[in-house]
């Protein structure tokens, strides 16, 4: 059986690229694009932090803390598209 910590680089490995695959750090050029991306971003993560809060989700701490990161990424990139619409660029 795999050392914890090898289980949790992998996982975060995993998590990495699937996020690349997403292309969850994309920067539409029109505005309309840019709003509903925004209005995405924020929607799924609502629906990390609805899932974090229910109880009996999942038992494993890898899995609480992958959602956990992936809802402050999104969060993160919520707030980078907020600023490019509200600045106009």
């Amino acid at each position: 059986m795999a050392d914890i910590s090898q289980q949790t680089e992998h996982i975060e490995n995993i998590e990495a690229d699937r996020m690349r695959e997403q292309g969850i750090f994309w920067t539409p050029r029109k505005e309309e694009k840019r709003k509903q991306y925004c209005r995405w971003l924020k929607k799924q993560h609502n629906q990390q932090q609805k899932t974090l809060m229910q109880d009996g989700v999942t038992h494993s701490r890898a899995r609480k803390d992958q959602l956990r990161r992936l809802a402050g990424a999104y969060k993160e990139e919520y707030k980078r598209m907020k600023d490019l619409i509200e600045d106009g660029k």
